[in-house]
């Protein structure tokens, strides 16, 4: 914990700092991009003080709080992921938060701590900013506030703009955008670490079976709600820190975060079985077949969907309703390295 040691006068707010940072925050498209400016704005308001951001995990048995950046005096800002320490008050209040979705207060040894829940698409707190401050601003938690709610309006206009407009989720352009992020920081950390482990990336192309049969048969109509429900089975199947995309058409993407190949065709396989159990309205059955593969820091964008599309190809050029990931393909012999061009133009 890092103590403020200058003398304590009420500093005159810095407004040139303030309206620097949310001029950067509307440049901003990616979600913790937005969030960290945000912490910058609400540390300038809150100086002096500290303000740190949480990502929030759900758990079984309860939620965890995993540091992911702090603002703090004298300092620039400071990533260092991980679990800290975190006083009982404190993740009791934090807990209280996620809970209600508001605001929370307290007072701990002469220092004020207020936490703030940052929420998701799906409307659930994703993250919290706590704030350590001993002001003693009756307008601080004002402007916060005010701040806040600017921050949530540019979050939805962001995310109508990075989604499709029937299944609300991410769209084919925020795949293109997204897929060469996640590369990138894999050949960052690889050349500051040597080691890219630490941070793993699997892609799955999902392709609902005989879609076109369901539309001919059914009409349109019905085939949305198909697309519908299942992009539902989606987002209850995958975390909040997995990528839902519909690519357009029948056509689905899932990127994956922080698992490796095996878990993964354990997540996508257990969405497969969903799928095939569920008896969507007027339809019935349908099923999915998803194609699979890691992603590499030596990947390019076309190499990545190249090979899961392969995977899908040969999961519907065999019987269809199957999940097969392109590696285990190659090592058996089953696919050769010069996989097909991909279905999917990435550029």
């Amino acid at each position: 914990m890092l103590w403020i040691n200058e003398p304590f006068d009420m500093p005159s707010i810095d407004f040139d700092s303030i309206f620097g940072s949310l001029i950067e925050l509307t440049r901003q498209r990616d979600q913790h991009a937005l969030e960290v400016c945000l912490s910058r704005v609400l540390f300038d308001l809150a100086a002096p003080g500290i303000v740190r951001l949480y990502r929030v995990r759900e758990a079984s048995d309860a939620p965890t709080f995993v540091s992911v950046g702090q603002f703090l005096p004298g300092n620039d800002h400071d990533i260092s992921p991980g679990e800290e320490k975190i006083s009982p008050r404190l993740r009791d209040a934090m807990r209280g938060c996620l809970k209600s979705c508001k605001r929370a207060a307290l007072s701990l040894e002469g220092e004020k701590w207020i936490v703030y829940p940052l929420l998701g698409v799906k409307k659930n707190v994703v993250a919290l900013i706590v704030i350590e401050s001993a002001r003693e601003d009756e307008n601080l938690d004002s402007a916060v506030t005010m701040v806040l709610e600017i921050y949530q309006n540019f979050l939805s206009l962001v995310n109508d703009n990075e989604r499709d407009t029937l299944t609300g989720l991410l769209n084919r352009k925020t795949f293109d955008v997204k897929i060469g992020k996640a590369v990138a920081e894999l050949q960052r950390l690889g050349q500051r670490t040597g080691d890219s482990d630490q941070r793993e990336y699997c892609l799955s192309i999902l392709d609902i079976d005989h879609f076109k049969s369901v539309n001919d048969r059914y009409g349109h109509l019905y085939g949305d709600e198909v697309l519908l429900l299942l992009a539902s089975l989606m987002t209850e199947t995958f975390r909040d820190t997995d990528q839902l995309y519909r690519l357009g058409g029948e056509e689905f993407v899932v990127l994956l975060r922080d698992v490796g190949l095996e878990q993964t065709m354990d997540i996508v396989g257990r969405l497969r079985s969903v799928v095939e159990a569920y008896e969507f309205p007027h339809v019935g059955h349908v099923t999915v077949s998803i194609g699979v593969t890691q992603v590499l820091p030596t990947d390019d964008s076309s190499t990545i969907v190249a090979r899961a599309d392969a995977a899908l190809y040969y999961a519907k050029e065999h019987g269809r309703n199957q999940v097969f990931d392109y590696e285990s393909l190659v090592a058996a012999g089953k696919l050769d390295a010069s996989s097909r061009k991909p279905s999917i133009d990435v550029f």
